[in-house]
């Protein structure tokens, strides 16, 4: 399933039939038919569960050739295996292809793992077991996608956090003990580096709504791989209710991803006024050559109107819920309690926003979590009010719990980065003159993920060993000019967007590629919460 995925997010199945791919199956699906007349190229994760799956279809051969292309390193003794299964020898070749990964964005990778919420427990609750398979999952993906790029890097990890810590030694082991030779590549001046982080580290970030193309669609409808899913938007047509968002396939949606929400609009209304003037154009047909002109362009013609009508379309869906859930006024606060101070303004007017109709619940209780990481300090009394106030409309009380929960497990002790840039005059100052120096889109934009100032630190050498250890001190080779940052927990597609601005900016001296264990969104972060309570409780 995770194969079929990664495939799926970097060709369509349009794309994969293009090039000679007459039939398209799982390793699992059962299949009478005899086909030997065709070739089979599987393209498959090397675990034991494919590994008892392939030796039972070489076995019983349904193709005639076999091409085998493993998406990460493969054991020896996985391969003897395949072979002694082999007795028709219809394997024709056996290659690595390292795709143990999903690309969400040419700077953007996950590596899905199974579920890893105990794994942020207090050492005493750890299940070891559970948490060594969330590791190793992790090492795999991140060992692959290493092996992509032709990179051995220097190793480091945020310090507190033993799941990142984990993964940090193991991936080190890999590359510089067990897997040394696969790895070695030329010694470069300044090293490439791989950090490891814990997504508790900045909580703030995938609790937020957000207003831009690509992370406001995922945060307000949901993007699967690629897929967005309009099937319960109300008038939307049949064929609209499954639609694809894909920079490598979408121009617009390329162009315009990292958009803000008005500028967004305007786009989208010079896309349609675009598609008004090709479609009175290829009305006005007069002559024979009108109609051959008409012809030739009619393909070009039908994939704009849907491109078009896509757009259209999620425009419609996410100026229906903004509307619906009042998320402009939300939001607005949110940001406020996220970039700036003032504690009894934002309290009233949480305290407001709490009791208007429109507002939801999963809305109301992000307000009293983000309050409470701000004022984790000093704002015992009002956060206490605020608890209260979710208690007295009706919210269910799990979800009302996660106030506690998430300065918990994510409060300013937990944490590594100065996530309010509050802990010092000299930070507090810094983040003062880059507000003032860059500006802001606008209100609902201010916020800068805490991914941005590690990023950039770590790429001018500035980023604290305290805080940030290498797993092998000798390691350190002066400031990291390209760097794999990987968020145990999840990333998010604001994190994205911030690494893809670096990527593009002249004022930072590197080039950077984000991972995580998923492209979080904000109920699934709160999901995410919420079984981390649920563990806890259960081992009291």
């Amino acid at each position: 399933a995770e194969t079929a995925r990664a495939v799926a997010a970097a060709e369509s199945q349009t794309e994969v039939l293009k090039r000679d791919v007459f039939l398209v199956e799982r390793l699992e699906q059962e299949g009478s038919d005899q086909l030997m007349h065709m070739k089979a190229v599987c393209l498959l994760r090397p675990t034991p569960q494919n590994l008892h799956l392939l030796r039972k279809h070489l076995r019983s051969p349904r193709f005639g050739e076999y091409h085998l292309f493993f998406t990460n390193v493969v054991r020896e003794g996985f391969l003897l295996e395949l072979a002694e299964a082999d007795t028709s020898e219809v394997v024709q070749q056996v290659q690595e292809y390292y795709l143990d990964y999903t690309v969400a964005d040419p700077h953007h990778f996950t590596v899905p793992v199974p579920s890893a919420t105990s794994c942020f427990l207090p050492d005493p609750l750890w299940d070891m077991q559970s948490c060594q398979r969330a590791s190793d999952r992790c090492v795999e993906g991140l060992a692959a996608v290493l092996l992509s790029l032709k990179r051995q890097p220097s190793v480091r990890f945020q310090k507190g956090s033993k799941l990142a810590e984990g993964v940090a030694r193991d991936l080190w082991g890999l590359v510089y003990r067990q897997e040394a030779s696969l790895f070695a590549t030329r010694r470069q001046e300044f090293a490439p580096v791989v950090l490891v982080l814990d997504r508790l580290d900045d909580p703030v970030t995938p609790l937020l709504n957000q207003w831009t193309y690509q992370a406001m669609v995922h945060e307000v409808v949901g993007i699967d791989n690629g897929r967005v899913d309009l099937s319960a938007a109300p008038s939307v047509r049949k064929d609209q209710q499954q639609i694809v968002l894909s920079a490598t396939q979408d121009d617009f949606f390329r162009e315009h991803m990292y958009d803000n929400y008005g500028d967004l609009g305007i786009a989208t209304k010079s896309l349609v006024e675009g598609f008004q003037g090709m479609s009175a154009k290829n009305q006005n047909i007069q002559s024979i050559d009108d109609m051959q002109r008409f012809i030739e362009s009619y393909p070009e013609f039908r994939a704009k109107q849907g491109n078009v009508s896509k757009h259209v379309a999620l425009m419609s869906e996410l100026s229906r819920m903004v509307d619906q859930r009042q998320l402009m006024a939300v939001s607005q606060l949110e940001q406020e309690l996220a970039c700036s101070s003032g504690m009894a303004a934002q309290f009233e007017e949480a305290m407001d926003l709490m009791g208007k109709p429109g507002v939801g619940e999963h809305d109301k209780v992000r307000l009293a979590m983000l309050f409470a990481l701000k004022y984790e300090q000093g704002g015992d009394k009002e956060l206490a009010q605020l608890k209260r106030r979710l208690h007295e409309l009706g919210v269910n009380r799990e979800l009302a719990g996660l106030v506690d929960t998430v300065t918990q497990y994510a409060g300013e002790s937990r944490r590594a980065g100065d996530l309010f840039s509050n802990r010092s005059f000299g930070n507090r100052f810094a983040n003062a003159m880059k507000k003032g120096l860059k500006g802001v889109d606008n209100v609902y934009t201010q916020h800068e993920p805490l991914l941005s100032t590690t990023l950039e630190n770590l790429a001018r050498g500035k980023l604290p060993e305290e805080a940030y250890p290498f797993v092998n001190a000798s390691d350190r080779r002066g400031p990291a000019r390209e760097a794999i940052v990987f968020i145990v927990g999840g990333s998010t597609f604001a994190e994205a967007r911030a690494v893809a601005q670096l990527n593009s900016s002249n004022d930072v001296p590197g080039q950077f590629v984000l991972g995580g264990t998923s492209v979080l969104r904000s109920k699934d972060f709160m999901a995410g919460l919420q079984e981390l309570a649920k563990h806890s409780r259960r081992h009291r």
